[in-house]
């Protein structure tokens, strides 16, 4: 049987479409690789001056992505309900890619090839959030690479960066 990558690369070029049973496989896969435990990305000045563990952060300082999207989209964007964990996220986007409501689709961010992951907010919107959450799980690194409530909803895979995108199962219930 192929690897979940596998699928995901011939179901991106046409040479298969996926069965319900095959792109189960590849969400379960995709819920649990979660975001590379082992990169760190930089704060920049986005979150300089907040404080993350008892520290306040500086511009160069670079932390796991996991933190780095809990901190700028939970804590400084609102779009969690405000007290939502940093497992409470991480958890909340793992459901949202084994619900069977999410739409998933493949697509090229920056020429990379993707799977992307998109349901209404509905019990995850915060004071600052918007309709659907959006979730990138980059093939070539195996991991997620962002969480985020898009303001436009579906149209943010309108805006540049976006392409070749291929519904595998359209979202249901998406108004945005």
């Amino acid at each position: 049987m192929p690897s979940v990558d596998q699928l995901i690369l011939e179901a991106a070029t046409g040479a298969r479409e996926l069965s319900r049973a095959e792109l189960r496989q590849v969400l379960e896969h995709v819920a649990q690789a979660g975001f590379d435990p082992d990169s760190r990305e930089g704060v920049r000045g986005r979150l300089a001056g907040a404080t993350w563990r008892g520290a306040v952060l500086r511009a160069q300082d670079r932390l796991p992505p996991a933190e780095l999207k809990y901190l700028w989209h939970v804590r400084e964007r609102q779009e969690w309900p405000v007290g939502t964990t940093l497992h409470e996220y991480i958890e909340s986007i793992r459901r949202i890619i084994v619900d069977p409501t999410s739409g998933v689709f493949l697509d090229r961010y920056q020429g990379a090839l993707s799977l992307g992951i998109l349901r209404e907010s509905r019990e995850l919107r915060g004071p600052g959030g918007f309709e659907s959450v959006l979730v990138q799980y980059r093939v070539g690194l195996g991991h997620w690479t962002t969480a985020f409530q898009p303001e436009y909803g579906l149209r943010e895979l309108e805006e540049p960066g976006w392409s070749d995108i291929r519904w595998l199962r359209r979202a249901r219930l998406i108004s945005g």
